[in-house]
Order: C-alpha cells, then sequence, then structure tokens
C-alpha cells in the first residue's frame, strides 16, 4: 500500500527538508513517528528539498507500507505525534505508479518581503526583512522576463549534481500584500538548487539599475552563478503547492 500525504511545516527550527544525522530535519521527525506507529522502519519520500529555515504550505511526500493501517486514523494519529512545528493536511492511499517527487508536474513557491522601519517581532522567522519600500512596476517587469522555458543554470547554487538545468516558467509577479509586505509569486514545472533565493536576490538587487530588464537577460544568458546576485535568506521562503495531473489525483482517496 503507498500512502500520500500533504504537509505544512514552519522550517525555522529545521535543517531543511532532507534526513541527516544528527540534525533536525523534517523528514527525520516523520520517519520517527512512523516507526512509533507502525514499529519498523519507513522511508518518506518527499516531493523535493527545502532549505533549512524555509517553510511549507503544502507539501507532498509518500511512503509505502506492506500491511493495511489496521483501522488507524492515520492523520490524526500523525498530528497527536509529529512536533507543532509540522502538520499533516490530508492524507490518501495512492495507486503504486504515485511518486511524490517524480511523478510532479509543477510546484509553486512564494517569497515574501517585510520593509517597514522596524523588524516585526512576532513573525521575524517567517520572512526577509528589508526596510524600505520596493519598485512593484520594475519588480514585475523584471520577473516577467522568466515566463517560458529557458535555461536557469545562473540561478542555481553550488552543490547540485542536476544536469539539465532547463526549467519552464508558468507563473512569475509581485504582489503588494499590505503597506510594508510583498508577495514574489512564481510556479514552475521545476527548480534548482536555491533557485528562487538567487531570484529574488538579483532582482532586488538590479532594482538601483537602470536597464534592469536588460542586464537580467545579460545574467539568464550568461548560465554563470557567479553573475546573478545575492542569496536572500531562507526565512521568507514557502513551497506553496506541488501539482500532479488530474488522471493520477481522482485515483488517490482520502483516508
Amino acid at each position: 500500500m503507498k500512502i500520500r500525504l500533504l504537509l505544512s511545516y514552519k522550517g525555522t527550527h529545521f535543517f531543511g527538508w532532507q534526513k541527516q544525522s544528527r540534525q533536525r530535519t523534517v523528514q527525520g521527525e516523520i520517519e520517527k513517528i512512523l516507526f512509533q506507529l507502525f514499529k519498523r522502519k519507513i522511508s518518506l519520500v518527499g516531493s523535493g528539498r527545502t532549505d533549512a529555515g524555509a517553510h511549507a504550505l503544502g507539501q507532498t511526500a509518500h511512503f509505502e507500507l506492506e500491511e493495511g493501517l489496521k483501522n488507524i486514523d492515520l492523520k490524526k494519529a500523525l498530528n497527536s505525534l509529529l512536533p507543532f512545528d509540522i502538520s499533516v493536511l490530508d492524507c490518501w492511499k495512492a495507486p503504486l505508479e504515485f511518486h511524490a517527487r517524480f511523478s510532479a508536474k509543477k510546484k509553486s513557491y512564494r517569497y515574501f518581503i517585510f520593509t517597514g522601519d522596524s523588524p516585526p517581532a512576532l513573525f521575524r522567522d517567517l520572512v526577509w526583512w528589508k526596510k524600505g519600500d520596493l519598485d512593484l512596476e520594475k519588480l514585475n517587469k523584471m520577473s516577467q522576463e522568466l515566463i517560458g522555458t529557458k535555461d536557469f543554470k545562473s540561478f542555481q547554487s553550488a552543490g547540485s549534481d542536476v544536469k539539465n538545468t532547463v526549467r519552464t516558467i508558468y507563473e512569475s509577479r509581485w504582489i503588494k500584500m499590505s503597506n510594508s509586505l510583498y508577495c514574489y509569486k512564481i510556479t514552475g514545472s521545476g527548480f534548482l538548487k536555491q533557485m528562487v533565493r538567487n531570484l529574488v536576490g538579483t532582482y532586488i538587487g538590479l532594482l538601483k539599475e537602470k536597464r534592469a530588464n536588460q542586464k537580467l537577460k545579460q545574467i539568464l544568458k550568461a548560465l554563470d552563478r557567479r553573475k546573478a546576485l545575492s542569496l536572500v535568506p531562507s526565512q521568507g521562503l514557502y513551497l506553496k503547492k506541488v501539482f500532479y495531473s488530474s488522471s493520477l489525483d481522482k485515483i488517490c482517496y482520502k483516508i
């Protein structure tokens, strides 16, 4: 039996998604609870990694069971045992062909910037604080340059073994949510290591430039991470949603 999970977590006190020895990770914490429930080691597979300090509103994962659930209310059981910063939003029985990572068709991310004069004490670990208003019109003109299928090697951080750096971006735009809160929305076929954080850092750095759009195009064409600008902090980044085909969704049954 294959089980599909929809998860949300606050990444502040995690060293990212992927299990690591002697470090607290999202995958590691959930696998501990699965061991408690089923009395055996279970491997949890996520749709992809999230950075240390980054959050998820809608991460998808799966695991396999040799036996059935034996009348366990899985969602209730997991949420009663998991730490406060991880939540199971939904559970499904999935077909064997479902794979949280390889079945994914696209993903959406959000990045939040707070621009108030003082840091937001109650949610500073949930946004990037950068004092001073942002030029929304200029940001959106730059962000539209990403729409379509392009090689994003210039925005891939070191330490990745991914060979194909071509991705398709379907949505790329900025909105102002309040007087001091901005959000960058991006949806694509997939993302490279720290790609969204590198993009946001480049946008913000180019706001001071007169020919920002042209310089962004030059950075894209360079296929060289050294040409892009600063990496922004992870606390403003959220995995919003992972998308799967409607035909696959229809044969996943809620439990």
